[in-house]
């Protein structure tokens, strides 16, 4: 780690409804959140579900963060898979794709 980091990364939480017309889905649950916080989803979430966990490097909104996100998804998830960086990055920019997951929601409450 940079000593020039100020270790108040922003994270930005995406869930999707899981389908294939993930450009014209819902976003079912949105978080910014910074170090030590806790996300806590007590809400509905659709029964297939998909996650994205994003760090924040710019000063990009995160409401514009999701329009990139949900257009270019199967895209952005087959070349995280893949371990193509670049594309990712060409997709994404500075901002930094922490992961992603694709879950069934379960009785009861999801704790991220």
């Amino acid at each position: 780690m940079s000593s020039l980091s100020t270790q108040d990364d922003e994270i930005l939480i995406l869930i999707y409804e899981n389908n294939e017309h993930l450009d014209s889905a819902l976003v079912l649950y949105e978080r910014q959140f910074h170090k030590g916080d806790t996300a806590y989803i007590s809400h509905c979430l659709a029964n297939d579900n998909l996650l994205f966990l994003i760090e924040m490097d710019t000063e990009r909104t995160p409401n514009a963060l999701e329009k990139i996100i949900r257009k270019n998804a199967t895209e952005l998830c087959a070349a995280y898979d893949s371990k193509d960086y670049q594309n990712v990055k060409d997709i994404l920019g500075d901002e930094d794709l922490l992961g992603y997951l694709a879950f069934r929601n379960e009785p009861g409450n999801f704790l991220i």
